[in-house]
Parts: structure tokens; sequence; C-alpha cells
């Protein structure tokens, strides 16, 4: 799934006029993965950055989508690998769309250059062996990945993430487990529009000791 949706992926965005240099990383360590491909990235000439995971499923179109984004860092969301609870990111606007958030997941997102060029202009991030660490995990009040970190970092140096709800993204694991932000929102407003009017039913009621 992941070749194929790669490999469509990379024939929509030519067919629109851009070209694709396709970097693959391998290694236990995710934020070192992701620092030696923003590395290679900012080696080369190319202007935006796509990351996307080897257990995502996307469509070629939203990848377009993220592309031709006007936002510099932009991406979508989706739910982590477990059954008892939807893990999606508060965002900092109501609505649907495009709209800011505090941080995005790592697994697709659109960065480009300039997000690199500013934290490095404005801020003092930590090298090792030539190559900036734009992505670290942090152990202060608590656990912080690298995703959260880049964005973070971003954010500090004057910038805004954004997420665009209407992408829709699968996550491979023992199954796919799909989220659909804009699914989630709805089915929270009607859950939230039933619990209101349930409870207006209640305070509409006599109470007991009015009762004949």
């Amino acid at each position: 799934r992941y070749v194929s949706a790669l490999i469509n992926s990379m024939d929509v965005l030519k067919n629109h006029g851009h070209d694709v240099l396709w970097f693959t990383v391998t290694g236990s360590l995710i934020s070192k993965a992701r620092n030696r491909c923003v590395h290679s990235f900012l080696e080369s000439n190319a202007d935006t950055l796509v990351f996307v995971d080897d257990d995502m499923i996307w469509e070629p179109l939203d990848m377009l989508k993220l592309i031709e984004s006007e936002h510099s860092m932009i991406g979508g969301t989706y739910l982590q690998k477990r059954d008892d609870e939807l893990i999606f990111n508060k965002p900092l606007s109501e609505g649907l769309g495009v709209i800011p958030i505090k941080w995005l997941p790592g697994g697709f997102i659109k960065i480009e250059r300039e997000v690199f060029e500013t934290i490095k202009a404005k801020l003092d991030v930590t090298t090792y062996d030539g190559i900036t660490a734009f992505y670290q995990e942090e152990y202060q009040n608590g656990f912080v990945g690298e995703d959260v970190f880049i964005c973070k970092l971003y954010t500090e140096a004057g910038g805004q993430p954004y997420l665009d709800t209407s992408i829709s993204l699968g996550h491979i694991g023992d199954k796919v487990w799909r989220g659909d932000w804009e699914e989630h929102v709805n089915s929270t407003a009607s859950l939230s529009k039933a619990v209101e009017e349930l409870k207006a039913k209640v305070d509409a009621m006599k109470p007991l000791e009015s009762w004949d």
C-alpha cells in the first residue's frame, strides 16, 4: 500500500508541474532518521520537504494539497495504534478546513526550507556530526516526542503549524487505524448537543417533592 501510494503521489505531483526527489532513511531512532532526512533535504536544491512514514495510508491528492498549501508547515492528523481512545491534537481555533494548531504528528507533514532556515537563524539548536538536531525527544514535565519538538521550535521562532482537517489518514499496525478529524469533530458536536438536550429535559422536570 505504501509503495503504490507513494508512486501514485509522485505521478500526481509531476503531472501538476512539481519536480520530486525521494529520500529514504532507516533506523531505530526516529529523531535521528528525521534529522538525516532534513540534512539531505537542505543539501539539495529542493524547497519543500514532505515526511511520509512507512506506516501511513493516504490519498495522492492529499499530498498535492500539502505541497500547494500557502503554509510553510502543514499536515494531517491520525490515530495512534490503539483502540481505547481517539488521540487527536486539539486545534487552536474552532471549525474545519485549514486551522492553526499547537503541534502536528510527524507521519504526514510538509515543511518548507524556510522553516529550518528560520529556526537556525533565530534559535540555538544542537548539532552532532555536522547535522542540526531539529528533531529531538525531551523529558521535561513529561515525555515530548520529536514531532512535537520541531513544532515547538518553529513556534518559538515565530512560525505557526497548520492542520488540514480534510485529510483522512490510515495508520498501519496489526490492523489499520483510521482517523478522520472532521468526522471526529462532527460526532463530538452531535454528542455534546445530545447531552445539552438531555440536561435541558432534566432541568425542566418537576422536583420529586412536588409530585403527587
